[in-house]
This record gives C-alpha cells, structure tokens and sequence, in this order.
C-alpha cells in the first residue's frame, strides 16, 4: 500500500470518528426524552455505532487497496462490502431487537442512523478519492 492511500485511510478514520461522534451525540440528546431510552441505549446504541464505524473502515480501506487493480469491478466491491455489513448485523444484534416480537421505530433508529451516516459518509468520501484519480 502506498503512503498516499494510507494518509488517505487515516483522514478518513479521522472524519468518520468526528462525524459518528456528532450524530450519535445528537441522537442520544433526541432519544433523552424518550421513555424507552434507557432500555434502547443501554442495549446497544454504542455497539451499533462502534459496529457501523469499524464495518465502514474496513470497507473502505478494502477499496482504497483495490483500487488500482480492480478499478472497474469497485462498485461491485462496495456492493459486497454492504451487503456482508447488513448480513453481520443482523446475525448479531437482530436477535437483541426482535427478542420481544417487534422492532419498534427507536430500535429502527438505532440501526438506521448509524448505518445511514456511514454509508453517506463513505460513498460521498471514495467519490472524492475517484475523482483525484
């Protein structure tokens, strides 16, 4: 790997950690006033944020290293690399969620909005990285 797709690797880490930090800061103080907060957070708001970074990381720098060589298949790439993150997620926290019959709009939200912002983030980044390219 070269020193320019690591510098680019850890910018990225950089932003990814600053902006899940933000958002899941603001949806912890949205979820606050929730009556089920307590119950949802401590069940794995967190881990859903931790998963979905670590996830789009690894996603993301599996690009950036095959790049070069597979330029043409990359979409199909990233199209894989998302599917295994919805897949791995529901194989380990599904169960958590639907443990009761139901998975209620704040477990949705738990799942959605740390999902939704990593892949935004990612695919708004490796654009960016194509584009210099």
């Amino acid at each position: 790997m070269k020193k320019a797709d690591l510098q680019i690797i850890i910018k990225f880490f950089s932003f990814l950690v600053v902006i899940l930090s933000i958002v899941s800061y603001g949806q912890i103080f949205i979820l606050k006033n929730n009556e089920l907060w307590s119950t949802i957070t401590r069940q794995g708001l967190f881990w859903t944020y931790l998963f979905n970074g670590v996830i789009t990381l690894t996603i993301f720098s599996t690009l950036i290293f095959l790049k070069k060589k597979y330029m043409a298949s990359l979409g199909f790439f990233f199209l894989a690399g998302s599917l295994v993150k919805i897949i791995l997620f529901f194989i380990l926290f599904r169960p958590g969620y639907s443990a009761d019959g139901l998975i209620s709009n704040l477990e949705f939200a738990e799942f959605f909005v740390p999902y939704g912002v990593c892949l935004f983030f990612e695919v708004f980044y490796m654009v960016r990285v194509l584009m210099k390219d």
